[in-house]
């Protein structure tokens, strides 16, 4: 039979190795947030793909546009409403991955992304692994050698509204490369 000191031992040792998992475990992963749009928007951006002939494997409920991508933790509670804010559709862009593929992106002008992003970087202390944040809806994640050059930036709503945030946890197994010396736009 243990004595009352080798129980409270006991205790405290299980107490300290919960809490220093749980840091640990804060430390192997990072933290991802993004916004949706509403669902009429996102249906546009994907007739607009078909309509288009763009090679892409997209659909309604993968449209998005991340907030943050940060390798270190933070608790991030998420934003709630219908209207959280919109985004204008600026121009096309091509990102040439890390695997050699060209993503296509629709960069966006939000002053909702922007504050979000700069507001809650400093507010955690979070990291970043590209030179800047550019807002942007990815629309293909490989278009082969499709030409942009005949998309038409009026086609697309002017105003798209986001509703909804998630978050989830990073991935810090997944290595991403800035990529931003090789980008192309229309």
């Amino acid at each position: 039979m243990q004595s009352i000191k080798e129980k409270f031992c006991d205790f405290v040792k299980q107490k300290l190795n919960v809490k220093m998992n749980v840091k640990i475990n804060e430390q192997e992963k990072g933290v991802y947030l993004a916004v949706k749009y509403t669902q009429s928007d996102a249906e546009d951006l994907i007739l607009y793909i078909k309509d288009n002939n763009i090679p892409s494997t997209l659909t309604r409920d993968e449209i998005h546009s991340t907030v943050i991508y940060s390798r270190k933790y933070a608790d991030i509670s998420t934003n709630e409403g219908e209207d959280l804010g919109d985004a204008e559709p600026l121009k096309f862009h091509i990102f040439e991955t890390q695997e050699d593929k060209r993503a296509l992106v629709l960069l966006l002008k939000s002053e909702y992304l922007e504050n979000r992003h700069k507001d809650l970087m400093k507010e955690h202390n979070l990291t970043y692994d590209f030179k800047e944040y550019l807002p942007h809806i990815t629309l293909s994640y490989d278009i082969g050698e499709y030409d942009i050059s005949k998309l038409d930036i009026k086609d697309l709503p002017k105003h798209l509204i986001i509703n909804t945030e998630y978050k989830e946890d990073l991935d810090l197994d997944k290595s991403y490369t800035d990529v931003s010396d090789k980008e192309k736009t229309n």
